[in-house]
């Protein structure tokens, strides 16, 4: 009999390649399958660990349909869970409203903690042990992109400034004087570094399932402040746009025209 572990799967391509691999090594232990259970961290990935009993019938190989996903939902559904976290932010207006929302109502029925994360701290988090400066990008449109810098010492994150919506020609600015390594992490990325690399050679493109947000990130940051004994008041939890959403702006600007 094996024993169960928890397989990760958000929704990424970084998640469903690794779901396939451990179908992959599945298929060649008699007995066994997969069964996904909620999402861990990648670090926790060996020969050993998909060994596990599970009720993942007929997907084997690398296919990746919507069974998968239902099973994923089901299993989270029925699993004993102690807190829930959520990524508050920065990012799309309706995305980051219904994303909040959906985990404080799951939190309130449950009878459970809510902790919001940063959307950007748990990208720089998520980068794992590399030495230097990591640089979260999200392309916010408008030749912006939300951002913040943090200084990561082999998985020890420092955060050097806050969340915040950023020009590119400023952020620039800001990262000519860094002699470290500067990861850039986020679907902001490639913009990025196209964009500046030609002005800071220290700019670094990690490899792809090191770039993207995951959902292990957000949970092992939640669980940082719930080591740290923070409430996880899921009433008080608002979701951080950073700016105005575009019909707000243009309203704005129409008033002001009027006025």
């Amino acid at each position: 009999m094996y024993k169960k572990i928890l397989v990760p799967y958000d929704k990424s391509d970084p998640a469903k390649n690794a779901l396939g691999a451990a179908l992959d090594l599945a298929a060649g232990v008699p007995g066994a399958q997969i069964t996904v259970l909620s999402v861990v961290d990648w670090h926790d990935f060996n020969a050993e660990t998909f060994k596990i009993a599970s009720r993942m019938s007929g997907v084997m190989g690398d296919t990746m349909d919507m069974d998968v996903i239902s099973e994923v939902e089901n299993e989270a559904i029925k699993a004993d869970m102690d807190a829930i976290a959520v990524a508050v932010g920065p990012g799309s207006f309706t995305g980051v409203r219904i994303g909040v929302a959906a985990a404080k109502g799951f939190a309130w029925g449950r009878e459970v903690p809510c902790y919001g994360v940063s959307t950007l701290e748990a990208m720089a988090l998520s980068l794992g042990e590399y030495q230097g400066y990591v640089c979260p990008v999200m392309d916010a449109r408008r030749s912006q992109v939300y951002n913040a810098l943090f200084y990561v010492n082999h998985g020890s994150l420092k955060r050097i400034t806050e969340d915040r919506a950023i020009a590119l020609a400023q952020l620039k600015q800001e990262l000519a004087h860094l002699t470290e390594p500067v990861f850039l992490v986020g679907d902001g990325s490639v913009l990025t570094y196209k964009t500046l690399s030609g002005d800071i050679p220290n700019l670094i493109m990690p490899p792809e399932h090191r770039m993207y947000q995951r959902a292990a990130g957000v949970a092992l940051l939640a669980a940082q402040k719930q080591a740290a004994g923070e409430t996880g008041d899921g009433a008080a939890l608002t979701p951080n746009y950073l700016r105005l959403s575009q019909a707000e702006r243009e309203r704005l600007e129409r008033e002001s025209a009027n006025s």
